[in-house]
């Protein structure tokens, strides 16, 4: 080829990089979807759709408390799934305000409607084994008048300042980035180009590059 064009987008999980993120009962949101949306049964009749939920709370272990980190579609997607497959109590923890979430207008108050709870300026700071269930503190948040990045509002931790939470399951939706591991790190990344052992005809575009954008901000 004259040249070679990446466009794998940006579907790796994001990390909280926090103590205990990686103890069982802690999961990501777009496995718990896709678990869900992608079983072999989902499309069939009522009875099909009961063993799916079925299999997926077994296998994902999910139990009655389950908190969702995150603002985003992902996190309203997962909270809703949730309270449809009988969850009975579900969080949408947020490290920001609500009016910073990136989510369509009246969605929250959708959401509320269902029962679904929402904490905010709350972000994760610990996740430890409680038992059969996880005790996750987290660090109480500021706001300050300023914005930054797409207009959000600027954040601060508030020294010594924290919650608590008991939950069986907490789910990540924090957002996607680009999984380059099969490119060799023997280049490196220079504006749209990536060097590759010399060559400069290998490119990397759209959400590979610039990371989760949607249709406005790719343009």
């Amino acid at each position: 080829y004259n040249a070679v064009i990446i466009a794998v987008g940006a579907h790796k999980p994001r990390l909280l990089n926090i103590k205990g993120e990686n103890l069982p009962n802690v999961l990501v949101g777009l496995d718990f979807l896709k678990a869900i949306n992608l079983h072999e049964r989902m499309r069939g009749s009522k009875q099909d759709i009961d063993f799916v939920i079925r299999d997926v709370k077994k296998r994902m272990r999910i139990g009655d408390k389950v908190g969702v980190i995150g603002g985003g579609y992902t996190a309203i997607d997962v909270a809703r799934t949730l309270i449809r497959i009988g969850v009975k109590e579900v969080y949408v923890i947020y490290r920001r305000n609500y009016y910073d979430m990136n989510i369509h207008k009246g969605e929250k108050e959708e959401c509320e409607k269902e029962g679904i709870k929402f904490r905010f300026l709350l972000s994760p700071y610990m996740v430890e084994k409680k038992g059969k269930k996880i005790r996750v503190i987290f660090q109480k948040m500021r706001e300050a008048y300023e914005t930054e990045g797409k207009g959000k509002h600027k954040i601060f931790p508030i020294e010594g300042a924290y919650e608590v939470y008991e939950f069986d399951n907490l789910i990540k939706a924090i957002g996607e980035m680009p999984d380059l591991d099969f490119v060799h790190s023997d280049g490196e990344i220079n504006d749209i180009i990536y060097d590759v052992a010399g060559f400069s005809n290998v490119y990397i575009v759209g959400d590979a590059r610039m990371g989760y954008a949607d249709d406005v901000g790719m343009v």
